[in-house]
């Protein structure tokens, strides 16, 4: 079995289906194979255990992972000259049935989306666009692991751009290497965490700071003092919807009035897979709501309260919405919606 020839298949099969991830899954009956398409686990393979050892090599050799160890969770990368080249990550941990290995697929120079690809409705664009048009401030976008928050994020800032524009991002990973962006990434076994960063970002003279995720107190204070000073910051956070981000930070520790100042609006979001015509499905869209901060929002911010926070939902147009408007339309389907948002 000739190892690289089987791994260059396994991986060109997995660009063709535009695959975000290969899993190499083992159990008592040897390596199963899925692709990860449009969000949902694919089998494709199964290799017998001796076989998976040759391609886990392989793919160890390629990573610069150590091919001794099986019982130590590594983590590593590659790239593959393929048409386009694409970035691999790796990582392994062990199981109880042997060894586990994750492929993520990365595009190596990504194409930017616009905002109405990425699904937004008109209205939503325009009202997102006036948000980023905003000088400085603090702007967050939502939604749970694998929404498409990285990607909105790098939508967001590629609208910022241009030559006299400095563009950092503070990412744990870097998902995808952007020539015309500072790119960092968040390796906290050397210290280098998202708040250490950031402090140190604030003196490299940024216009646009992209921080991949807001997890604790004291990124969240330094984020909010970047925003008060004229920086646009831009951040994911882990919430059900965008005004959840809210109680996010406020829950975090920040004074209310600073996040008032600071806080220009929210972004929630979730993908949904489209249906074509014979109801099969083929590809994902984006689902959103947009709040923007007016007067009720800084009511909910500095009082909170069900009062001033049904005022502020009653005036959205909420994820829920998008999703009807989606079905509405037939890009989606009611089945689709409730797999996503729950009972529909």
């Amino acid at each position: 079995m000739d190892a690289k020839k089987y791994l260059d298949e396994i991986l060109f099969r997995g660009f063709e289906a535009k695959s975000s991830d290969i899993h190499f899954h083992p159990s008592d009956e040897g390596i199963k194979v899925f692709y990860r398409i449009d969000g949902m686990l694919k089998k494709y393979y199964n290799l017998a255990k001796e076989d998976a050892t040759k391609i886990y090599s392989r793919i160890k050799v390629l990573s610069n992972l150590d091919i001794t160890k099986s019982r130590q969770p590594q983590q590593g990368s590659f790239k593959v000259n393929s048409t386009p080249p694409m970035d691999i990550r790796v990582s392994t941990i062990n199981t109880v049935w042997g060894e586990k290995l994750v492929l993520r697929l990365f595009p190596y120079l990504p194409e930017f989306s616009t905002f109405t690809s990425l699904g937004m409705e008109p209205f939503q664009v325009q009202q997102l666009k006036k948000l980023l048009n905003l000088k400085g401030g603090l702007i967050l976008v939502c939604g749970p692991t694998g929404s498409g928050k990285t990607t909105t994020l790098y939508t967001m800032a590629n609208y910022l751009y241009d030559e006299s524009v400095n563009i950092v991002t503070i990412e744990d990973p870097v998902e995808y290497k952007i020539p015309n962006f500072t790119q960092i990434e968040v390796i906290e076994e050397l210290g280098l965490d998202y708040s250490y960063l950031l402090t140190s970002v604030l003196r490299q003279d940024p216009n646009v700071i992209i921080i991949g995720e807001v997890r604790s107190e004291k990124t969240a204070h330094i984020a909010l003092r970047a925003a008060l000073t004229g920086h646009t910051v831009l951040a994911s956070v882990h919430t059900e919807n965008s005004i959840s981000s809210i109680d996010r930070f406020i829950n975090l520790g920040v004074n209310p009035a600073i996040f008032s100042e600071a806080f220009k609006g929210a972004v929630a979001q979730r993908l949904v897979r489209k249906i074509e015509c014979s109801n099969k499905y083929s590809g994902r869209t984006g689902i959103f709501e947009i709040l923007s901060k007016d007067d009720n929002l800084k009511s909910y911010i500095l009082h909170r309260g069900a009062k001033f926070k049904n005022i502020v939902i009653n005036k959205m147009f909420t994820l829920n919405d998008s999703a009807e408007q989606k079905k509405a339309r037939k890009i989606t389907d009611k089945k689709e919606l409730n797999r996503v948002l729950g009972e529909h």
